[in-house]
């Protein structure tokens, strides 16, 4: 089967150019890991990232194809639209046994020997584009500012009931043990309040002047 390659949405009979005779092809897939430890707990996937897959292919391009005539500009075409190719970094499927879609020509080496005679040798290498889908979501916005009201007002509703609890709690009469408590706290008070007040008057006597 030939290997040639298209622009994408293009006319695959219409292609950018197409081997004479196919070489080889080479796919790789590559996963990048990461170079620090990984936790024995952790995911190992989570620290490996799936690399684009890369398409290697080689083939020959005549300048006098079976049935046709020599044509030295035939070979310069083709070649000048594989540089162009290259340049415009457009997406481009690539068919071979199957068609691989949402490619990009990565590099594009073209050369001749004695073994090739007026014929090109070229390689080609793409790489596969993921095109993730992103879809718009609406939001309706006047049901966001209603919610943003219902959360203030089940706020207000929390603040008044842990007020109202707190003032309940205050008016709830003590019991016999925490008042006896209290009694005792406040005797305890009075009698350092008296402590200070005496120790206070003996340094202003001692504090008087003597004549």
């Amino acid at each position: 089967m030939s290997i040639y390659i298209f622009k994408k949405g293009g006319n695959p009979l219409n292609p950018i150019f197409i081997f004479d005779a196919e070489l080889s092809e080479r796919r790789t897939d590559e996963v990048e890991w990461t170079d620090f430890p990984i936790e024995s707990q952790a995911t190992v996937t989570d620290f490996g990232w799936v690399k684009p897959v890369v398409y290697v292919v080689t083939g020959i391009i005549t300048s006098s194809p079976i049935g046709g005539a020599f044509s030295l500009e035939r070979l310069q075409r083709i070649h000048r639209a594989l540089v162009e190719a290259v340049a415009a970094r457009q997406l481009v499927t690539l068919v071979t046994e199957t068609f691989v879609e949402d490619c990009v020509i990565v590099r594009a080496e073209a050369s001749r020997g004695r073994s090739e005679g007026e014929a090109f040798a070229i390689e080609v290498e793409l790489k596969t584009i993921e095109r993730p889908t992103v879809e718009t979501v609406r939001i309706d916005a006047s049901r966001l500012r209603n919610k943003r009201k219902g959360r203030r007002r089940m706020s207000t509703k929390s603040q008044l009931s842990t007020s109202r609890e707190g003032k309940l709690a205050s008016e709830r009469p003590l019991s016999l043990e925490t008042q006896q408590q209290n009694k005792l706290d406040a005797q305890d008070r009075q009698a350092r309040s008296s402590i200070r007040g005496t120790n206070e008057k003996k340094l202003e006597i001692n504090a008087a002047p003597s004549f």
